[in-house]
């Protein structure tokens, strides 16, 4: 089984090399006309190269995430934990996610910085997908928050926005 785990998780990561490589410049050639670095783009062209660049920017996540999981089926996943200061950590993601999302996305983290021990890469992972998940799903919202609060020895970290919310018949099911 290890070792079936193993040639899957070769298999995916070649997968996910191959498919990282071509968005990563693509998405480097429209954040490019993006700056406008080729000259001005009118509103219409401006919008279309920010959907380019933003789906290229989930596509890469989504192959990081599979290689990632199948890291750790095979066993080959090794956490690197640090101090983290998950304030900072935080407001870099958000810095990079503003250049991607049209929502204003807000940080709430009140008090000291918190600090934890943990992988800052997988950390930057899962509040990369959190924030990307809500920005996918926040009907008719206007702002994104993320919300980091230290209590209780525990550190909480929230997403969540101020649109419809989920609908009844979705709740249910």
């Amino acid at each position: 089984l290890r070792g079936i785990a193993q040639r899957n998780a070769d298999q995916i990561s070649v997968v996910s090399h191959e498919i990282r490589t071509p968005l990563s410049l693509m998405k480097g050639a429209a954040d490019l006309l993006a700056e406008g670095s080729p000259g001005p783009l009118t509103d219409s062209q401006a919008r279309f190269v920010q959907t380019i660049s933003s789906n290229c920017h989930s596509v890469i996540t989504l192959s990081e995430d599979l290689l990632t999981q199948a890291r750790i089926d095979a066993g080959m996943f090794e956490l690197h934990p640090q101090r983290v200061n998950l304030r900072a950590l935080t407001m870099s993601v958000i810095s990079e996610l503003r250049h991607l999302h049209p929502l204003p996305i807000a940080l709430d983290c009140p008090g000291a910085p918190p600090r934890l021990w943990a992988d800052p890469m997988l950390m930057r992972q899962a509040l990369t997908n959190l924030i990307n998940n809500a920005v996918a799903h926040a009907r008719n919202a206007e702002l994104i928050t993320v919300r980091v609060v230290n209590a209780d020895a525990q550190i909480l970290v929230s997403v969540s926005d101020d649109g419809e919310g989920i609908r009844d018949d979705e709740r249910r099911r």
